[in-house]
């Protein structure tokens, strides 16, 4: 399996009404320091007893990601937040932006990953595995299949 860089740049925020990001989950940002904008404390506002502010976090990943690390911490928050006010300017910034750098930190499909599939997925005698890296990289690849690990190896017991 081959890792790529990712960098990561998360923020909360103090706005006490939903905002026009409130039921969405990630935004696509091209052409910004950052590639995606997720809102961490989607739906929120509709929840009873709520707290206020939310939860942004910014992603640049692969050769974007790369260029970046190669810049301090101030200097990469300063890029984050300028293009996340031009996106959202009425996001009223409630903590220190705190920058994550992960040189190792996704996984990615390369020319012949494919080929691999079986051999991942297929069952073997006692070896459950488990992670992102089983199929498109995401949290849900690696929850469920985590869970299907935990599963097959509850059954051994």
């Amino acid at each position: 399996m081959r890792y790529g860089p990712f960098l990561s740049v998360a923020l909360n925020t103090r706005e006490a009404t939903a905002g026009k990001l409130e039921k969405t989950y990630a935004v696509s940002t091209p052409d910004n320091a950052f590639s995606v904008l997720f809102n961490q404390s989607v739906n929120r506002f509709s929840l009873p007893g709520h707290e206020r502010g939310g939860s942004l976090m910014m992603f640049a990943g692969a050769a974007r990601a790369t260029s970046l690390m190669a810049l301090d911490d101030t200097e990469i928050a300063s890029r984050f937040l300028h293009d996340l006010k031009r996106i959202l300017p009425e996001a009223e910034i409630a903590s220190a932006p705190i920058v994550q750098r992960w040189p190792l930190g996704a996984p990615f499909a390369f020319p012949g990953r494919a080929a691999l599939q079986p051999a991942l997925t297929k069952p073997m005698d006692r070896i459950a595995l488990a992670g992102d890296f089983l199929e498109f990289a995401n949290m849900e690849a690696a929850v469920r299949s985590g869970y299907e690990a935990a599963s097959r190896s509850t059954s051994w017991l």
